[in-house]
């Protein structure tokens, strides 16, 4: 039997799992705190044999935080890690491993991992994979195959949000225009104090709780997502009477999963939670790649 090791790899942790083809066979968690190219290799490496003891392993798929290049594995852009930049992380793990190593981004790997994981049904529909995240973007399985926008970003999904939202350019003055900065303005404009840093999981967690002024929040933010989506939609030529699966796909805030009903509420499309596989999503996507 053929086995494939799946990383997600996190500013501090490494989750690994081996892939039989058919279900997770083992899982592994450690916390790592590198902060270079050769240390990182040197704690996914050890992650993969100590999760694969006594099993060969025919492959890898990394699951990074970064946009990286569907051809070349070279990270482009990675905020979280910012060292791995310019580098080919999946090349340095197959030298030391000896066997084919694939990159891709987390939010990516989270989708393809749970279309397959769908019954024969959803698998035939056009799949969207959402997330709010930089790295992701929007990523659409078509006719079973995985497609990213330029250079294996998302597609659009910050220009899209800003312009449907309607939301000023210089509201996201730290940074590029994402979820939290359209919730960020919208609670400014509600009147809701935000206090943790993660405003998105915050606010979530209030609108669960049925808080007047989150759900609000919540209804309104909702909008330009259900506009971006049929804005992309449209851009593939998909009919906007096709049904397909959307997945929320973020493998670090399943909270946030609250917002995808909301978001497409107004559309014919099906509308799917994700998180077939919780957070060890990324992995079994990246062991699948």
């Amino acid at each position: 039997m053929q086995h494939t090791a799946g990383v997600h790899i996190t500013p501090k942790r490494i989750r690994v799992i081996l892939w039989d083809g058919r279900a997770i066979a083992q899982k592994h968690k450690v916390a790592h705190d590198a902060d270079t190219l050769p240390a990182l290799v040197e704690s996914i490496v050890a992650a993969v044999e100590s999760c694969a003891a006594g099993v060969e392993v025919d492959g890898v798929g990394l699951a990074l935080p970064a946009t990286v290049h569907p051809d070349t594995g070279v990270v482009l852009d990675c905020n979280k890690l910012p060292w791995l930049v310019g580098e080919r992380l999946n090349d340095a793990v197959s030298e030391r491993l000896g066997v084919v190593v694939r990159a891709d981004a987390e939010a990516h790997c989270a989708t393809w991992g749970d279309h397959l994981k769908r019954d024969a049904e959803d698998r035939a529909l056009p799949t969207l994979g959402f997330t709010p995240t930089l790295y992701g973007g929007a990523t659409f399985v078509l006719d079973g195959e995985l497609m990213r926008g330029d250079d294996g970003a998302g597609f659009g999904f910050h220009q899209l949000l800003q312009r449907a939202s309607g939301v000023p350019h210089d509201a996201a003055a730290d940074g590029p225009f994402d979820m939290a900065t359209l919730i960020r303005h919208l609670a400014k404009k509600h009147g809701l104090k935000i206090k943790k840093k993660n405003c998105v999981a915050e606010v979530c967690a209030k609108a669960e709780k049925e808080h007047a002024k989150a759900v609000a929040i919540l209804e309104e933010a909702g909008a330009p997502i259900g506009l971006m989506v049929r804005s992309m939609c449209r851009s593939l030529e998909l009919e906007e009477t096709d049904r397909f699966l959307v997945l929320y796909a973020d493998p670090c805030e399943e909270t946030v999963a609250f917002m995808m009903p909301i978001a497409v509420s107004a559309s014919v499309y099906l509308s799917q939670r994700s998180g077939c596989w919780g957070k060890w999503g990324s992995a079994v996507g990246a062991a699948q790649l």
